[in-house]
C-alpha cells in the first residue's frame, strides 16, 4: 500500500511543478509583451509631436558679414542745390538753363521747393525770315514755389561686391511761377504759370546727393499766340548738399 501512494504522489509533485513553470512563463511573456508595447507607443508620440528636433550641423558655418552703407534722405531738413539744363520755350528751340534750389524737408515723404533760374529765347530764326521782334532782351528769370511728395522711395547695391547700396527718391512736383520777360508793348503775355513735374535723386554720400528733373510750365498765354496756353519744359540736372 504504501508503495502504491508513493507511485502516485511523485507524478502529481512533477505536474504540478510543471505547471507552475508553465503559469510563470506565461505571466513573463506577457509583461515583457505588454513592456514592450508601451514603450513603443511611448516612441510613436513622441516622434509625431516633437517636431522642434532637428540632426545637427555636422559643420558650424562661421560667416562674418559686413554691414551694409545706406547714404542719405534719413535725418535730411534743409538741401540747398544748384543745378544746369535746358529750357524749351513754347515755340522756340531750347536754350541753356542754370540756377538754384532751396529744399525744406518737414517731414520724410513731403517737402516744400523754391527754384530760382536763369535762361533765354532765341529769336534769331523769326528774325532771319524776316518776322519782328518780341522781346525787347532775350534773356529772363523765372522762380517757382512747389510742394513735393516722394512716391517711390528705393535702394540699389552697386556692384562688384562694395557692400554698398544707394538710397533713391522719385518724387513729384505741383505749385506756382512767375516769369520775368520783357516784351514789345503790343505782345504783353501774362507770365504767371503753373508747375507740374518728376524728379530723381540719389543720395551718394552723407551729405550730397545728385537731381534730376523734368518740369512742365504751364502758362495761360502763349508768346506766339495770346489766344492759347503755352507749355514750357524744362530739364534739370544738379547737385544737392543736404544738412
Amino acid at each position: 500500500m504504501t508503495l502504491t501512494l508513493l507511485r502516485f504522489r511523485l507524478p502529481n509533485k512533477a505536474a504540478t511543478a510543471f505547471m507552475l513553470l508553465i503559469f510563470a512563463l506565461a505571466f513573463l511573456s506577457a509583461f515583457a509583451s505588454s513592456a514592450w508595447a508601451d514603450d513603443q507607443t511611448a516612441k510613436d508620440s513622441s516622434s509625431k509631436t516633437d517636431n522642434s528636433y532637428q540632426q545637427p550641423l555636422l559643420i558650424e558655418p562661421n560667416i562674418k558679414r559686413s554691414p551694409d552703407v545706406y547714404p542719405g534722405f534719413e535725418k535730411t531738413n534743409f538741401e540747398i542745390a544748384p543745378f544746369i539744363g535746358g529750357y524749351k520755350f513754347d515755340g522756340f528751340n531750347t536754350e541753356a538753363l542754370q540756377g538754384i534750389k532751396i529744399a525744406l524737408y518737414p517731414y520724410r515723404s513731403l517737402f516744400i521747393e523754391i527754384n530760382y533760374a536763369l535762361t533765354e529765347i532765341d529769336e534769331s530764326v523769326r528774325t532771319d525770315l524776316g518776322f519782328l521782334p518780341l522781346l525787347t532782351d532775350t534773356e529772363f528769370s523765372y522762380y517757382d514755389l512747389s510742394l513735393g511728395f516722394n512716391v517711390l522711395p528705393a535702394q540699389f547695391h552697386l556692384p562688384f561686391n562694395t557692400n554698398r547700396a544707394i538710397n533713391t527718391d522719385i518724387y513729384l512736383l505741383a505749385g506756382l511761377g512767375k516769369l520775368n520777360i520783357d516784351t514789345t508793348a503790343s505782345n504783353e503775355i501774362d507770365d504767371d504759370f503753373v508747375n507740374l513735374g518728376i524728379g530723381l535723386r540719389l543720395a551718394l554720400i552723407k551729405w550730397l546727393c545728385l537731381h534730376a528733373s523734368v518740369k512742365n510750365h504751364i502758362m495761360r498765354e502763349n508768346l506766339l499766340d495770346t489766344s492759347s496756353s503755352a507749355q514750357n519744359l524744362s530739364y534739370t540736372l544738379g547737385l544737392g548738399i543736404y544738412f
